[in-house]
């Protein structure tokens, strides 16, 4: 018996949650720069 493996596609689900979590690093990563920013005006 042969075996055949075919290429699976990615769901977009996948896609959405990795945008997902670039887009909350960013805002996360925009808090940090703004606190660091107030603390020097200080």
């Amino acid at each position: 018996t042969a075996i055949h493996i075919t290429n699976v596609p990615v769901p977009a689900a996948v896609w959405l949650f990795g945008s997902g979590l670039v887009g909350l690093a960013g805002i996360a990563r925009r808090n940090v720069i703004g606190r660091h920013k107030t603390r020097r005006r200080r």
